[in-house]
C-alpha cells in the first residue's frame, strides 16, 4: 500500500506542477496569440464618459485591461485616464467594437472598429470609422444598488445592446444599433425579471419602456 500511495502522491505533485508551469492567469495574455488593443478612455468625476460595447459577444470578448495609475489624480477632478483595453477572439468570424463618447442619454461620438477572428483565433481589427458630434439620444434605466450582479438580455442584439462604462455603476446604458423594436429583460440578483420595450428610431435614438 505505501508504494501506491507514493505513486499516487508523485502524479499529484506533477500534475500540479504542470498545472504551474502550463497554465495561464485568466487576465494572462497568449504570446502566441494576436489580440485587438484599444484605448478606452475614463473620464474621472465629470458628466462626459466613454463607453464601450461589442456588436457580437461570441466572436470576441474582453480578455484583458491595463488600467492607468489613478493615485496621481487624487487631489483632482475631471481627469481623464488611459486605460488600455485587449479583445480576444472566441470563434472565427467579424463583429463590430464600438468606443462610445456620451453624456447620461446622449451619445456624442462613436468610434468603430470593425474586427476579424480568424480560425485560430486571432483578432485583428480591419477597418475603423470615427464619427464625431452625432448627437444620439440613448436611453437607460438606474437602480439603488450596483448592476454589476445584474443579467441584461435582448431578444435581437442586432437592434440595441447595453453599452458597458464603469462610471455609470448603478445604469443600463442602451445604445441603437439599427431601426427596430426589441425585448430587454433585466434579471436583477434576486431572481426577478423585468422586461422592456425597446424602441430605436431611424436616427437610432432609442426609447425604453417597462412592460
Amino acid at each position: 500500500m505505501k508504494k501506491v500511495f507514493n505513486i499516487v502522491l508523485i502524479v499529484v505533485m506533477l500534475t500540479g506542477l504542470i498545472g504551474v508551469l502550463t497554465g495561464c492567469k485568466k487576465d494572462e495574455l497568449d504570446p502566441n496569440k494576436e489580440y485587438v488593443s484599444i484605448n478606452i478612455p475614463s473620464n474621472g468625476s465629470t458628466y462626459n464618459q466613454t463607453g464601450y460595447m461589442i456588436l457580437d459577444e461570441n466572436v470576441l470578448k474582453v480578455k484583458k485591461v491595463d488600467y492607468e495609475d489613478t493615485s496621481k489624480y487624487k487631489d483632482r477632478t475631471g481627469y481623464t485616464t488611459n486605460n488600455l483595453y485587449y479583445f480576444e477572439g472566441v470563434k472565427q468570424g467579424n463583429t463590430e467594437v464600438w468606443v462610445i463618447d456620451m453624456y447620461p442619454e446622449e451619445v456624442l461620438d462613436i468610434r468603430k472598429y470593425e474586427v476579424s477572428v480568424d480560425a485560430n483565433l486571432n483578432a485583428k481589427i480591419i477597418n475603423s470609422q470615427v464619427l464625431e458630434n452625432v448627437r444620439v439620444k440613448s436611453d437607460s434605466i438606474s437602480f439603488k444598488n450596483s448592476v454589476k450582479d445584474i443579467e441584461v438580455n435582448f431578444e435581437d442584439t442586432g437592434i440595441a445592446k447595453n453599452m458597458y462604462v464603469s462610471a455609470w455603476p448603478n445604469t443600463i446604458n442602451v445604445i441603437g444599433i439599427k431601426t427596430g423594436n426589441t425585448i430587454m429583460t433585466v434579471k436583477e440578483k434576486d431572481g426577478s425579471n423585468k422586461k422592456y420595450n425597446v424602441k430605436v428610431d431611424s436616427n437610432l435614438n432609442v426609447e425604453i419602456e417597462e412592460m
